[in-house]
């Protein structure tokens, strides 16, 4: 069984056109959401665009500079090495887009880019030490 990986650039997040304490384009895809009338909609935007998101496109853009290569080249093909991922679904709205994606399963990214990576993006989930089951209802 094989995981079947979406939203692999997180947005446009991971593409590197988001920056720290710079407020999106109000005409980019986190711009329009960041103005949508929805509130989720807002939330969403806010939610990728948190100072982990862009610390690791933040990263991921120094990598793809020292690789000669795009950060969403970058981004695809870091996620097409990860451990059990079978399958990238990939969404561009241009041709010049898909092109630019397709290159990614060409490159071959070395072992430090992908440490760089992993340590980069590694979440820490706290200890594990069974305080959740309160959330569990008892019978």
């Amino acid at each position: 069984m094989g995981v079947i990986a979406y939203g692999t650039l997180g947005g446009g997040i991971l593409t590197g056109r988001y920056r720290p304490g710079e407020a999106p384009d109000p005409d980019s895809r986190m711009g329009r959401l960041l103005g949508h009338a929805m509130p989720g909609a807002n939330r969403w935007a806010e939610s990728l665009l948190d100072d982990h998101n862009l610390g690791i496109a933040e990263e991921l853009v120094k990598v793809a500079a020292d690789l000669g290569a795009t950060p969403s080249e970058v981004a695809l093909a870091w996620v097409a090495r990860r451990t059990g991922v079978t399958s990238i679904l990939l969404g561009p709205r241009t041709v010049a887009q898909l092109r630019e994606n397709l290159v990614a399963f060409e490159l071959d990214l070395p072992e430090w880019a992908m440490t760089r990576l992993d340590e980069i993006s590694r979440v820490d989930l706290g200890p594990m030490d069974g305080s959740f089951f309160h959330l569990v209802p008892r019978r």
